[in-house]
């Protein structure tokens, strides 16, 4: 049952003390995403939590507003032979945080169409669903709302996230109010399946010690993430049953192509391999893995 959002309303405190723990230098982050943690400090400072969603660090980087392909997305899912039994449910928002309508359908937001997206192409593309999985790893999981996604569509195995911490904290905030209960590194709950970590090795620990079959999934996350980080994530993918990757072609100074194409060449006795663009988003890339 949601709460109304009473965790989100003391996200400001929660990353105001997050700041407050960090060495002079900051944790260990790229200039893009050192710029978003920052602007994402002040918009707490100076805007609502209880709209968190619409704060220009989140709408720049996880809740986006309306674009072109967006609407490509939405008929593509109105189409699919599972419109009505999953993905008009998977459609549904909440009203925590204060999404952004998608214009096409106001009880949806542009977000959450290009979520339902990933996972209906990913099925389609791959012949893999989802959802017939025992684990699920997501890195780099926005403010959780693939993780809600996956649970509305009736997936009740275990979900990892790894995220940088301030994200892991808004995270662990939103997915608590719309009633999702969650393990942290530091604080454990009972009868949570769903767990946030910020730590790479024990985020990599999670495929080790599956016994059934994993996801990987990442729409975007990994691509922007420092190449030797990348490795110690990634370093049990090889023990996964499905990956579903999204990524641009190039992120700062790094070349994409190539270091997915080194990956997929690490992996090739393992996975086959299915990619491409993605439909009307120009310089963006599906990868999808399926174990052989």
């Amino acid at each position: 049952m949601e709460s109304k959002g009473r965790h989100v309303e003391r996200i400001p405190d929660v990353l105001a003390e997050l700041l407050a723990s960090w060495s002079s230098s900051g944790p260990d982050l790229n200039d893009y995403w050192r710029g978003i943690c920052e602007n994402l400090i002040e918009c707490s400072r100076s805007m609502p939590a209880t709209s968190f969603l619409r704060w220009p660090a989140i709408k720049q980087t996880m809740h986006m507003t309306h674009r072109p392909e967006h609407d490509t997305y939405y008929q593509f899912l109105l189409e699919h032979d599972r419109w009505h039994d999953r993905w008009s449910l998977g459609l549904q928002e909440t009203p925590v945080g204060g999404y952004i309508p998608y214009k096409l359908n106001i009880t949806t937001s542009p977000q959450l169409v290009q979520h339902n997206f990933h996972l209906a192409y990913f099925m389609a593309c791959a012949g893999v669903d989802p959802l017939q999985v025992d684990a699920v790893l997501e890195i780099g999981g926005g403010y959780g709302a693939m993780c809600r996604l996956f649970r509305n569509l009736g997936y009740q195995g275990r979900y990892t996230i790894y995220d940088l911490p301030m994200f892991t904290e808004i995270q662990r905030a939103w997915l608590l109010d719309v009633g999702i209960a969650v393990d942290t590194e530091s604080e454990a709950a009972g009868d949570a399946t769903v767990r946030l970590c910020s730590d790479a090795e024990a985020f990599a620990e999670q495929a080790k010690a599956s016994s059934g079959k994993t996801l990987l999934i990442s729409t975007w996350g990994v691509s922007e993430i420092p190449l030797g980080k990348r490795e110690a994530l990634l370093a049990e993918a090889g023990r996964c049953h499905a990956i579903l990757f999204a990524f641009q072609e190039a992120f700062g100074s790094v070349n994409n192509m190539t270091a997915f194409n080194e990956f997929m060449g690490r992996h090739s006795d393992t996975f086959t391999w299915r990619g491409g663009p993605i439909p009307d988003k120009p310089g963006n890339f599906y990868l999808f893995g399926t174990r052989r």
